[in-house]
C-alpha cells in the first residue's frame, strides 16, 4: 500500500515538473513589444498587431466569459484582467499545476516580450507595470483556492518588500501611490475587515515610505499635479505638498485629465478647472472624462463631443459613443450599428459592427455576426479574440 501511494506521488511530481510553461517560446515579431491576449480552447496566448501568434496559447490566465446585452441581441464576450495586457513590455500569466483535469494550485509569472524571459513569482500575482513598478496581490492559498488578499509592490527586477503590506494599493503616478494601511491589522488573520473610521488612505513614494501620512477616508491617484481626497462626506483636491487647493464640496469626483476634472452632484455632471470653477458654466446628464482633448457628453438623449473650450467638436450626434483613443472614437448610429470617427466627425471605419470597444495600441475589439474580433484601423479583421480549434 505504501509503495502504491509512493508511486502515485512520484507520478504527480513528474507530471507537474514536466511542464514547459516556463518557456514562453516567443516568436519573432516587429510589434515593438505590444502583444494582445487571445483565448484558444480555454488557454491564453498572444498575437502581435498583424494577428500572428507570438506566444502559443497554453497559460491558465484568468478570464471571464460573459454576454453583452444590447437592445435586440446578445453578444458573447471575454474579459481578460488588465495585467494580462502587455504594458512596458510585460504581462502577467497564470500557470496551473494540474493532476489530470484537477488544478492543484496556481502560480504566476511575468512574461517579457523583449528579452523573452519568464519570471516566476510563485503565488504572488503582479498587476500591470506602470513606471517600472507593479502592484502585487498577495493571497493566502489552500490548494487552488485563494483568499484574504493583501497588496504590496514589485519592481521590474523582481524585488519585493514583503514587510510592507496594504489593504489597498494604487498604481504609482507622478512618483506617488495611494495606499490603505494595515497598521491596525495582523497580516496573519483569517480576514481583513477595515473600518474607515480608523483605517485611512495616505501616499507613499517608490521606496514605500509615506510622503503624505494616512488621513483620508478615500483618495485617488495623482494626475496633473493634483489628487482627489475625501474628508467626511465630500471630496476635494490636494497638491503633492498635501495642501487643499480645491475645497471638499463635491459628492463625487474623478482625476484631472487635459486640465479638467469631472464632478457629480448626485444628479448632473460638470467640469472644473484647478481653481474649482465650473469652466463651461454647463451641466450634463452624462459626461465622460476628457481624453485626447475631447469629452463625450449626452444632450437631449444624444451623444455629442466637446473640446477643451466647451464647444461642440462638430454638429453630428449619435445614439451612443466612446471616448477618443488613438485618434478615433467608437460611435453608434440610429440603426444600432457601430463604427469609428475621427475628430472631424468623419467615419474612418464604417458602421458595420454590432458593438466595438476603444482602440488601444493599434487594435480594437469589435463584434460582428456574433463573434468577437480584433480589428485594425483599416477595419481589417486581424484575429478572433476567443475560439476553439
Amino acid at each position: 500500500m505504501i509503495r502504491k501511494y509512493l508511486n502515485l506521488f512520484v507520478l504527480v511530481i513528474s507530471y507537474l515538473s514536466s511542464s514547459n510553461l516556463l518557456s514562453a517560446e516567443i516568436a519573432d515579431s516587429n510589434a515593438n513589444d505590444i502583444l494582445f491576449p487571445i483565448c484558444v480552447d480555454n488557454k491564453v496566448g498572444y498575437i502581435d498587431i498583424s494577428g500572428k501568434i507570438i506566444i502559443e496559447p497554453k497559460y491558465d490566465t484568468k478570464f471571464h466569459k460573459s454576454t453583452i446585452n444590447l437592445k435586440d441581441k446578445e453578444l458573447e464576450s471575454i474579459f481578460f484582467p488588465q495585467n494580462a495586457y502587455f504594458s512596458e513590455g510585460k504581462a502577467t500569466v497564470r500557470i496551473g499545476k494540474w493532476f489530470l483535469f484537477i488544478p492543484l494550485w496556481y502560480e504566476y509569472a511575468v512574461l517579457d516580450a523583449k528579452t523573452k524571459n519568464v519570471f516566476l513569482t510563485d503565488y504572488f500575482e503582479p498587476g500591470t507595470f506602470i513606471n517600472g513598478i507593479a502592484i502585487i496581490r498577495v493571497p493566502k492559498r489552500s490548494f487552488a483556492y485563494e483568499y484574504q488578499q493583501t497588496y504590496s509592490y514589485m519592481k521590474t527586477d523582481g524585488s519585493i518588500d514583503m514587510t510592507k503590506r496594504y489593504i489597498y494599493a494604487g498604481k504609482f503616478n507622478e512618483g506617488k501611490a495611494v495606499v490603505l494601511n494595515m497598521e491596525n491589522h495582523e497580516i496573519s488573520k483569517e480576514a481583513v475587515v477595515f473600518d474607515l473610521n480608523i483605517d485611512k488612505y495616505g501616499y507613499i513614494n517608490p521606496d514605500l515610505k509615506y510622503v503624505i501620512e494616512p488621513q483620508f477616508s478615500d483618495a485617488g491617484d495623482f494626475s496633473e499635479g493634483l489628487a482627489y481626497v475625501k474628508y467626511g462626506d465630500n471630496y476635494g483636491f490636494i497638491n503633492e505638498n498635501n495642501e487643499l487647493l480645491i475645497d471638499t464640496v463635491f459628492k463625487r469626483v474623478w482625476n484631472f485629465k487635459n486640465g479638467f476634472a469631472r464632478v457629480f452632484d448626485g444628479e448632473q455632471y460638470w467640469y472644473i478647472d484647478k481653481s474649482g470653477k465650473n469652466v463651461f458654466d454647463k451641466k450634463f446628464i452624462l459626461a465622460s472624462d476628457f481624453s485626447e482633448g475631447v469629452a463625450c457628453i449626452k444632450v437631449d438623449s444624444k451623444v455629442r463631443y466637446i473640446d477643451t473650450k466647451g464647444d461642440f467638436l462638430f454638429e453630428k450626434s449619435f445614439s451612443d459613443g466612446l471616448n477618443f483613443k488613438d485618434g478615433l472614437a467608437g460611435v453608434e448610429n440610429a440603426l444600432g450599428k457601430w463604427g469609428f470617427i475621427d475628430k472631424k466627425g468623419e467615419y474612418v471605419i464604417d458602421h458595420e459592427f454590432d458593438y466595438v470597444e476603444s482602440f488601444q495600441n493599434g487594435l480594437a475589439h469589435a463584434w460582428k455576426n456574433g463573434k468577437m474580433y480584433y480589428i485594425n484601423r483599416n477595419a481589417d479583421i486581424v484575429s478572433e479574440v476567443f475560439f476553439e480549434k
